[in-house]
């Protein structure tokens, strides 16, 4: 027996959509709060926090995470 599937075409846009955006917002995640590393450290003149957040990448995107939802300043 053969199964058939009635997908209309609008959800199986919407599923295309969702999975590209879904591909689309990990690698923002990932840089976004970066960038604010930088850009904080480099405005206070931070120069030890912008070295250690680029040579240790966890330290550089936890601060940019922690800048962007008001952690700490």
């Amino acid at each position: 027996m053969k199964h058939r599937h009635d997908y209309s075409e609008a959800a199986t846009i919407g599923a295309v959509l969702a999975f590209f955006l879904m591909w689309l917002a990990i690698p923002v995640a990932l840089i976004v709060p970066f960038i604010v590393h930088i850009v904080v450290c480099v405005k206070a003149n931070w120069v030890a926090m912008l070295i250690v957040g680029l040579v240790f990448p966890p330290v550089g995107w936890v601060h940019g995470v922690g800048i962007i939802f008001g952690v700490w300043g």
